[in-house]
């Protein structure tokens, strides 16, 4: 689990160091499906990005009653990054997690990483590095 921190703290330093030089924009798109034998879907997408922000939402919905929407979100500035992503199925299981890390400004950082299992379960785990 060690590993998930090491990253974040690695995107949160490289996205510090890099420019924000993006404009905001969003893209989207839908698909609707109708096979001969009459099932069908439509799936639906869009993406947001920008300085500092970025979100994506995807969904699918069957007329079989079936249907799966996910979202996925990410945010940094002033030394922090949080992001997460949720789940949800048209029967109502629902799955997550999210992640926040704080730089200190002394090197060090503090993680959080929580998750949501398809039971409901929480499992929470923070880190605390320093640095001299």
């Amino acid at each position: 689990m060690h590993s998930i921190f090491t990253v974040a703290a690695l995107g949160l330093t490289l996205a510090t160091a890099l420019p924000d030089t993006a404009e905001a924009r969003t893209r989207a798109r839908s698909v609707s499906v109708q096979a001969s034998d009459g099932r069908c879907y439509l799936r639906q997408r869009a993406v947001t990005r920008q300085p500092g922000y970025r979100t994506a939402s995807r969904n699918v919905v069957a007329n079989d009653g079936r249907s799966l929407s996910s979202s996925r979100s990410a945010s940094r500035g002033g030394g922090s990054y949080a992001g997460g992503a949720t789940h949800l199925t048209a029967n109502g299981t629902a799955w997550g997690r999210a992640a926040s890390v704080t730089a200190d400004g002394q090197g060090g950082y503090t993680g959080v990483m929580t998750r949501t299992g398809v039971d409901g379960s929480v499992t929470t785990r923070t880190k605390t590095v320093t640095r001299p």
